[in-house]
């Protein structure tokens, strides 16, 4: 998986075909920023150990639960089922032969200069922002705005356009509180 992951960061993070002076610019940031931090994580701010209680011991974590987390992901997995985290299939492959590697995400960590913002992920109720349960159906008083519910991004992360996302959906959302819960009536006296 590390060099497939590998493979991927070079074919997609062209750099000799970019005059220095572009990326120094920072106009080639979408492609510097993957293979740098991609390049990163899984050099520098990899844990790699024979067995995966020794992998779960220099990560921090308690051996029985990592064992027991990987056996449950691998029964799922040769059974064919569908990843209970929704990770799409082709990418689901069990854990099974040493050398095992972690790589620390943790935000605090000197080696993990990831961004981590949150894109998207909460399914909106593009009129109200009330956030959707599975079946789609809403849930009367959760508004969700900004990069959790929204996210319109380019090539790389343009820190202005967050701004423009929490405006629109807070508006929206703020409407909507202020015309009441979706299904109930108000009253004001």
């Amino acid at each position: 998986m590390r060099r497939e992951a590998l493979a991927q960061i070079r074919a997609a993070a062209r750099l000799r075909s970019r005059p220095l002076p572009v990326l120094l610019s920072g106009r080639a940031n979408h492609v510097l920023f993957p293979r740098l931090f991609g390049s990163i994580n899984l050099y520098a701010n990899r844990v790699k150990a024979p067995t995966l209680a020794d992998l779960a011991h220099r990560c921090g974590l308690p051996p029985d639960r990592l064992g027991a987390t990987i056996d449950a992901y691998n029964e799922v997995v040769q059974a064919g089922d569908p990843d209970p985290l929704g990770k799409p299939a082709e990418y689901c492959h069990s854990i099974g032969r040493p050398p095992y590697a972690a790589v620390r995400c943790h935000l605090d960590g000197l080696l993990f200069p990831a961004p981590t913002i949150t894109l998207g992920g909460l399914d909106v109720d593009a009129g109200t922002q009330l956030v959707r349960r599975a079946d789609r159906s809403l849930i009367p008083g959760l508004h969700a705005v900004g990069r959790c519910a929204a996210g319109v991004t380019s090539r790389s992360y343009v820190s202005g356009l967050s701004l423009a996302d929490c405006v629109r959906s807070g508006r929206t959302a703020g409407e909507a509180a202020a015309n009441g819960p979706v299904g109930l009536s108000w009253e004001v006296h």
